[in-house]
């Protein structure tokens, strides 16, 4: 057990210079992301597309008494094939590994060690915005040449988010809802209000269904919430519920199970789609109601 702790304990005592060192290949730290780079229109950022997604950060531990001008680290996406990208301000883990990496010369790249990010870590506990002003730093040392006071630094991230309004609703955190977990789950969460979950059957919603076979929902809800005891959905609120009012878009995917509503939209149709007989989804027979409300885009 000592090991393993003292394992741990190495790994987040790694340092974080602004260009890694070989020595330690295997060094993983947790790092708050002073700046990240969107699109070509970042002023220092930005200089080829794999700069997208790149981030300025700052070590937890090492960094705590540098002001944020002084500091340079860099670091682009661990896996590109799924990404989570984070907000200015937000906790982030950053691993040391062999990659490209810029040199002095405009366009040239060379092979070396390289900080890489993934695991955006949600120190409010939500899964729409997580940033903590003074996470890894005081007030009076984020720029000591320029004392700002305190409200103003608190707001300096909100600054750098270019749709600050997707995430906050005046000073509030705008906490879209998250999907009530079963048992088991793997569930894919998005910021504002998408949901991917692959779970099993609970027998809710549905007749003739055997419990534990394998379900998958998809859904977009606009419901948000600015209390954190009211970040998960209820049972009132659970992927079943497809009802126009709910302003929710669910499509449910199933093998056995007979579900009323596998495709609902509504606020833009009203659309719902059925099979007409359950024996017969191989042939794509489908019954269409309200079709006509369906309108483009």
């Amino acid at each position: 057990m000592s090991s393993i702790a003292t394992g741990i304990g190495e790994a987040f005592r790694g340092g974080s210079s602004i260009t890694p060192s070989l020595g330690r290949p295997s060094k993983v730290f947790p790092a708050q992301v002073l700046d990240i780079c969107m699109n070509k229109d970042h002023k220092t950022l930005y200089k080829s597309p794999k700069d997208i997604g790149k981030i300025v950060f700052r070590d937890v531990f090492k960094d705590q008494d540098k002001s944020e001008s002084e500091i340079k680290k860099t670091a682009y996406p661990l896996d590109r094939s799924i990404m989570k990208y984070p907000l200015p301000g937000e906790e982030v883990l950053i691993f040391i590994a062999m990659g490209e990496r810029d040199t002095k010369n405009a366009g040239e790249t060379t092979i070396g060690a390289c900080y890489f990010y993934t695991a955006n870590i949600s120190t409010n506990h939500n899964v729409t915005y997580n940033v903590e002003p003074f996470l890894a730093t005081t007030n009076a040392k984020i720029n000591p040449t320029n004392k700002l006071p305190i409200a103003v630094n608190e707001k300096r991230f909100k600054e750098k988010t270019l749709d600050i309004a997707a995430v906050t609703e005046g000073e509030d955190i705008k906490i879209y809802k998250q999907l009530l977990p079963n048992e088991g789950d793997f569930i894919l969460q998005g910021r504002f209000g998408n949901t991917i979950k692959f779970g099993s059957f609970k027998g809710t919603g549905a007749s003739q269904s055997p419990a534990g076979s394998g379900i998958t929902i998809i859904k977009q809800d606009i419901a948000t919430t600015s209390k954190e005891a009211d970040m998960m959905t209820t049972a009132e609120e659970d992927a079943f519920d497809t009802s126009p009012a709910s302003h929710t878009a669910t499509i449910i995917l199933t093998t056995k199970q007979q579900i009323n509503n596998i495709l609902a939209c509504s606020d833009l149709t009203s659309l719902r789609v059925k099979f007409s007989d359950p024996e017969k989804r191989g042939k794509t027979q489908w019954q269409q109601e309200d079709s006509s409300k369906l309108r483009n885009g």
